[in-house]
C-alpha cells in the first residue's frame, strides 16, 4: 500500500496490492485494485488473471469464467489461467472439466506447483484412487517436502487401507514441520487402528499442545483413554 502510494499508476505494484487483499479476504478492495489497473492497461493480463482467484474465492463462478476469456483474449496461453479457472471448477463439482484445465497448466508449465495435486484430488473426487496416487506421486517428484501433498496422500492411502505407506508420508510431514498438528492427528489415528494406545495419546496430546482447538482432537483423546 505504501508503494502505492508512491506509485499509484504502477500496475505492478497494483497488482501485488490486489492479490495481496484476496488472500486476506479482502474481496471489494482487490477488485477495485484490478479494476484500476484494467483503466491504466487493459491489456495487462494478470489484472483478468488474477481476478480468477478472487471471484473463485466469492463463489462468483460465472464471473471466475468471464475473467478467463477475457485473459485468453490478451494471452492466449498462460499456465495460471488454467490453473485458477481449475480451482473454479472444482468448487464446482466439474471434475473432468477441472482436470483438463490443470494438465493443461502442466502442458505450458511441466513443474507448475500444486497441478498435479490437484489432478489427484479430482480424482480421488470422483472415486479413482489408482490415478489419484499417479499425480501425487509426480508432485511430490517436484517437490518432495510439499507438506500439503504428503498429508492429502496420506489420508488418501489411509481410505485405501494402506497404513504403513500412509504412515511415511505423516512422518516425512513432520520431518519438514515438526510442529504440524495435522499430522500429528493422522499419527494418532494410525496408532489408534493397531490398538498403539500409548502412541495414540501422545500423538493428540502434542496435537492440542500445538492447537488446543483442533477439531475432535479432545475426543479423540477422551476416547484413547
Amino acid at each position: 500500500q505504501r508503494a502505492v502510494d508512491l506509485e499509484p499508476e504502477d500496475v505492478e505494484i497494483l497488482n501485488s496490492l490486489g492479490v495481496n487483499q484476496t488472500r486476506q479476504g479482502l474481496y471489494a478492495e482487490s477488485l477495485d485494485i484490478f479494476g484500476r489497473i484494467e483503466k491504466l492497461d487493459p491489456a495487462y493480463e494478470p489484472s483478468y488473471c488474477n481476478r480468477i482467484v478472487t471471484y473463485t474465492e466469492m463463489a462468483q463462478h460465472d464471473k471466475a469464467e468471464l475473467m478467463f476469456y477475457l485473459a485468453r483474449q490478451v494471452k492466449d496461453e498462460c499456465a495460471l489461467c488454467y490453473y485458477n479457472i481449475g480451482n473454479s471448477l472444482y468448487a464446482r463439482r466439474e471434475y473432468d472439466r477441472a482436470i483438463d484445465c490443470w494438465k493443461q497448466t502442466l502442458r505450458l508449465e511441466s513443474d507448475h506447483r500444486h497441478a498435479n495435486a490437484r489432478i489427484a484430488e479430482a480424482l480421488w473426487a470422483k472415486g479413482d484412487l489408482s490415478g489419484a496416487r499417479e499425480f501425487y506421486e509426480a508432485e511430490l517428484q517436484c517437490d518432495v517436502e510439499d507438506v500439503d501433498t504428503l498429508l492429502d496422500y496420506g489420508e488418501m492411502l489411509m481410505d485405501l487401507g494402506q497404513l504403513d505407506e500412509a504412515r511415511q508420508k505423516f512422518v516425512a510431514a513432520l520431518e519438514v514441520d515438526p510442529d504440524d498438528a495435522s499430522a500429528l492427528f493422522c499419527l494418532g489415528e494410525l496408532a489408534v487402528s493397531k490398538k498403539a494406545y500409548s502412541a495414540a495419546e501422545r500423538h493428540f496430546r502434542r496435537v492440542l499442545q500445538i492447537d488446543n482447538a483442533y477439531p475432535m482432537a479432545h475426543a479423540k483423546l477422551a476416547r484413547v483413554l
